[in-house]
């Protein structure tokens, strides 16, 4: 049997990476012969994968330009389509896993002619597409062999254009590392420790939470802590200097690091699509930490709600971001009252985002890799 795997991925600083990632590691400890062909470089390369790395433009600063276009997207990633080829060529593997539609659609149809099992791993939403792309999305997936996206949400948007029984829900979880870091130490004090961790982007609703900070600068009542790249990090990274109650962490990547900042924060300011939350959000819960969650879900140029389900009360809050008095208002009362001290963030992240959700993942993955290509 052909173990050999491919994963092609236009950046490695991303949430979807980090999920790919996981599996990844997991199919290799399988047996699974495991090349990553990439833009960029990762923050930790696996001994047991073998890594093609592409030198290129920082994606936590510019990769958000391939939203904004299906053109600009292809433009990122040309280098991803050529180089492809030739390591596919070379390789000769049985299947290739691709991070996201933009590469997935444009070579799966090349690599089918050969015979390879098609894996798209997509963590977006189509919305709703016109006829013409909608008959366009039909014709490419048909290419495809499996489609793993993050949220039933995603499912759901996907379903029109994609067989059901080639779409894969994969939720997200929290490494060992949060789970088994030390229980948090609960000591009586005023200040409220707030922390934002995640691309410091306009869309991931990260920008109220900067204007609050900086309207409390002078008051010792809230500490503030941003980590994070991104498009607009310069929002962020100067105010230490002229903020007394404000840090800059730069970018975290080591997980350790992280969960002792989840771990030392009082509440975690985290983000959401419609219907799944954000992977920091998820780490911060199973480090104990609670956090809070603005209603309106991080999509680029909308505004829609989040499922309140994802957000129950033994976890944290939800907070309206486009009305300062709502923040200042629950901000205030979490840190008067002490709320965040009467959560059970811990237990409630290991009944829903324990590693289970990862493994059932990679079950279903292997199967279809085993499985008879189908014409």
């Amino acid at each position: 049997m052909n173990k050999k795997i491919i994963v092609i991925t236009q950046c490695f600083p991303c949430g979807s990476w980090l999920c790919i990632e996981k599996i990844v590691d997991k199919l290799s400890i399988r047996g699974y012969e495991l090349h990553v062909l990439g833009l960029g470089k990762p923050s930790e390369k696996y001994k047991n994968i073998k890594y093609y790395l592409i030198n290129y433009f920082a994606y936590t600063r510019y990769g958000y330009i391939t939203c904004y276009s299906p053109i600009l997207g292809l433009l990122w990633n040309l280098p991803l389509y050529c180089s492809a080829l030739f390591l596919v060529l070379f390789i000769n593997p049985k299947t290739i896993i691709y991070n996201s539609l933009t590469l997935g659609l444009i070579l799966s149809p090349i690599f089918w002619l050969f015979g390879k099992k098609n894996l798209i791993m997509y963590h977006s939403i189509i919305g709703k597409p016109g006829k013409l792309t909608k008959y366009t999305l039909k014709t490419l997936f048909k290419f495809v062999d499996l489609v793993v996206v993050n949220s039933t949400g995603m499912r759901d948007d996907l379903s029109e254009v994609v067989d059901n029984d080639k779409l894969l829900v994969n939720e997200h979880y929290a490494d060992d590392a949060f789970f088994n870091s030390p229980s948090k130490t609960e000591v009586p004090h005023e200040s409220l420790k707030i922390v934002y961790a995640g691309r410091i982007d306009k869309d991931k609703r990260c920008f109220p939470l900067i204007e609050f900070a900086k309207k409390n600068k002078d008051n010792p009542n809230y500490e503030f802590t941003f980590v994070g790249g991104g498009s607009d990090v310069n929002k962020v990274k100067d105010l230490p200097s002229e903020y007394r109650y404000i840090k800059y962490g730069g970018y975290v990547d080591e997980r350790e690091k992280l969960a002792k900042l989840f771990r030392e924060a009082d509440v975690v300011w985290g983000f959401g699509d419609t219907t799944y939350l954000c992977l920091p959000a998820v780490e911060a819960i199973a480090c104990g930490t609670p956090i809070v969650v603005p209603s309106y879900a991080a999509i680029a140029n909308k505004d829609e709600l989040i499922n309140k389900s994802l957000v129950p009360d033994s976890i944290g809050w939800f907070i309206d971001p486009f009305s300062q008095d709502d923040i200042e208002k629950n901000l205030a009362r979490i840190r008067r009252e002490k709320e965040y001290l009467k959560k059970e963030c811990r237990k409630y992240a290991l009944q829903h985002y324990s590693v289970n959700n990862l493994l059932q993942t990679v079950d279903k993955i292997e199967e279809e890799i085993g499985s008879h290509k189908s014409k």
